[in-house]
């Protein structure tokens, strides 16, 4: 079924795939690289194997004439070479192939081997690839351990703000460049979407055994605790306006989601209760604060947030979140399987439905491109430490020493310590 903008609507999987090995089909790459991304939400890497390799070894209509032979010959040769194409992609296109289809290689080696296929140029090419990507297999390299490099106890007053944001970004997007496209696509939180978001989103920082993985409760209770640990009132707006510094500096950086972290930190309840200290905080803070809230505004869809990323190239950290909302919304509101015309047709792979996650999918891809900064090992150790030592801390617990820093008092009781703090009695 192909919609009238000349869409692949809906087929059955030995269409799809002949759809996909057509010569007519060479510069349609957007249902190419939809295909690869999604087919296994419709079928398997054995059958499709088993497929394009029919599709390679087409034999031609009975009484053909030897005029038509000769068109049908050529027009073999492009499928031949668009299964070969495919087969390149499955190798070395990466979030196509996991660990558990490496077992196909071996298949396509020896498909490789046949008489048919040695003859094509691309086929010695792609037995050198499957080779490269079958001795690659080996188990992960496990990062150092980071050691903290400074005697002295940090506080995050200590850190540049500039340099806090950079530091945070850089691990920030080291985790979000590896998310695994398939694993957002199937929507089964895989280890490294739990890894990278959980419920929202997530934040990391380097420490012992490579990433210590931080959630976004994690950052929004460090931000909490770093400014209720200030006894004394002025350090406590110093520490708040320390904070909307290194969010503002992430938001220049496009790390959209340790900037949102940090707002929430700020926006919880027993730092948006502290009222004295709050009116300490000078207008030029207020303002940036107010830029930051309103990116990340959930109003109308995060309109402004939308909006904003037409606009921003790449590196970039965006809110993860809502591509997986994106893909839960096309996961419930398409079905699967298209209804067929008619009772005795078969029933139709929905593949507007996988077309549509693809375009999601393709555009949480596009962020992920490293960041050009410097680590620092001293201040990334730091924040590792400080993050995982918040652990146990409850939103209760900072709830109390809210109440015990800035306390429920009486209007005549709060203009007395107000006038007291401002030296006039």
């Amino acid at each position: 079924m192909i919609d009238p903008d000349g869409s692949v609507r809906a087929g059955t999987v030995p269409a799809l795939v002949k759809h996909l090995t057509s010569p007519e089909q060479e510069t349609d790459s957007t249902f190419f690289n939809s295909f690869l991304m999604t087919f296994k939400s419709f079928t398997t890497v054995d059958e499709l194997f088993e497929l394009l390799v029919q599709r390679f070894s087409i034999q031609p209509p009975p009484k053909m004439s030897r005029a038509d032979r000769k068109d049908w010959l050529k027009w073999k040769h492009g499928i031949q070479r668009r299964v070969l194409d495919t087969f390149r992609s499955m190798v070395v296109d990466d979030g196509i192939s996991e660990k558990d289809d490496m077992f196909i290689l071996n298949r396509m080696k020896d498909f490789l081997a046949t008489e048919e296929v040695a003859n094509f140029p691309v086929a010695k090419q792609l037995s050198k690839l499957i080779k490269q990507k079958g001795s690659n297999t080996g188990p992960e390299v496990v990062t150092p351990p980071l050691v903290l490099q400074s005697s002295k106890k940090l506080k995050p007053l200590d850190i540049d703000p500039v340099e806090l944001a950079q530091q945070l970004t850089i691990t920030e997007s080291q985790l979000y460049c590896k998310i695994r496209l398939l694993e957002c696509l199937q929507q089964e939180n895989g280890p490294s979407i739990t890894n990278f978001i959980q419920n929202t989103n997530k934040v990391c920082a380097v420490a012992p055994l490579g990433f210590v993985l931080i959630s976004f409760e994690k950052i929004q209770l460090w931000v909490t605790g770093c400014i209720l640990s200030e006894e004394n009132l002025p350090q406590r707006a110093k520490a708040v306006e320390h904070a909307i510094n290194v969010a503002d500096c992430c938001r220049s950086l496009n790390n959209f989601s340790t900037m949102y972290a940090i707002t929430s930190g700020l926006n919880s309840p027993p730092v948006r209760r502290l009222k004295w200290t709050w009116d300490r905080i000078d207008h030029k803070h207020t303002a940036l604060f107010k830029a930051c809230e309103d990116i990340i505004g959930s109003n109308r869809g995060f309109s402004m947030y939308r909006s904003l990323m037409t606009s921003v190239n790449p590196p970039c950290v965006p809110l993860v979140g809502i591509y997986l909302s994106s893909l839960r919304f096309i996961q419930d509101g398409y079905p699967d399987m298209s209804p067929a015309k008619d009772r005795d047709a078969p029933t139709l792979i929905n593949f507007r439905k996988r077309r549509k996650a693809w375009e999601v999918i393709n555009d949480l891809k596009r962020w992920q491109v490293p960041y050009n900064l410097d680590s620092i090992p001293s201040i990334q150790a730091y924040v590792g430490e400080s993050l995982n030592s918040i652990s146990g801390t409850t939103e209760s617990g900072f709830w109390e020493r809210s109440l015990e820093l800035e306390p429920r008092t009486r209007e005549d009781e709060k203009m007395a310590r107000l006038l007291q703090e401002s030296g006039f009695l």
